[in-house]
């Protein structure tokens, strides 16, 4: 299976064509493009090169965790009858790995079942994941889109990483044990992932409790100063001669004042 074919329908030509892709490249496109920008465009990887032979590894940034990074590896090599002379690893077969949670709990066990898996790189995947079947995730085992894996894909066009003559002049010699080193293991990875997503959620509940405080605070400061105006002082004096009844003074106006003495008020 070429990268392409993959995109194309993950669970191959000859099979069952996935439903819903277009929702998904679509849907996998939009999310991208959200963390490019987040990322300000920049990605870092590297190209290591065997012969005729292709590493590509991408450190992917996590859709969800700013400044987390999944470790992918694309495989790329010539298939059968493939001239020598193609400078597109559109054309090469892959394999793949990624210790994103997804493809690990859920994918690696069935892209190691049809070859889909760079063995080398197994002592970075989860040994669980390799020997158990993903009995409630993936029961089937089907093949089908992992976003990390889609994410490299569309990493690779815009970087222009499918040309030879542009990834061969960054390329360094592939060097396994030194590829491995830049791995993180799985497990680790995903016990990594798993914190930070314990301290977004602590993050997120704490702005949410401190946004309701301030709230609170705001209406009881609005409700302060509405009484405060809604009073304006006044107040009540006794009664005053025949007036029968209390006369409130407002803002400290002398209410009596502006009606003259008691003694010339009309009956």
């Amino acid at each position: 299976m070429t990268f392409e074919e993959y995109i194309r329908n993950p669970m191959g030509d000859k099979s069952t064509v996935m439903t819903h892709r277009e929702m998904y490249r679509n849907l996998y496109t939009t999310k991208y493009e959200n963390v490019m920008v987040r990322e300000s465009n920049k990605v870092d990887y590297i190209i290591y090169k065997d012969k005729n032979k292709y590493y590509v590894y991408i450190k992917v940034p996590s859709e969800v965790v700013p400044k987390f990074y999944y470790d992918v590896v694309i495989k790329f090599t010539p298939a059968k009858g493939l001239s020598s002379a193609s400078n597109n690893l559109k054309d090469y077969n892959v394999q793949f790995f990624s210790n994103d949670p997804a493809f690990v709990f859920t994918f690696a066990h069935a892209f190691k079942k049809v070859d889909l898996f760079i063995e080398e790189l197994s002592v970075r995947m989860s040994k669980k994941a390799l020997k158990e079947k993903p009995k409630e995730k993936n029961p089937k085992e089907e093949i089908s889109y992992v976003k990390s894996l889609y994410f490299a894909y569309l990493i690779m066009k815009d970087k222009g990483l499918f040309n030879k003559l542009i990834i061969d002049p960054k390329s360094i010699k592939y060097n396994e044990k030194g590829l491995i080193s830049q791995i993180m293991p799985a497990d680790q990875k995903i016990e990594e992932r798993q914190e930070k997503g314990r301290e977004i959620q602590a993050a997120t509940k704490a702005d949410k409790a401190r946004t309701e405080d301030e709230i609170k605070r705001d209406i009881k400061h609005i409700g302060d100063e509405a009484n405060s105006s809604n009073s304006g002082g006044v107040r009540k004096i006794k009664k005053i001669g025949n007036l029968g009844g209390s006369i409130g003074m407002k803002n400290n106006v002398n209410v009596i004042k502006r009606m003259g003495r008691v003694g010339k008020i009309k009956k």
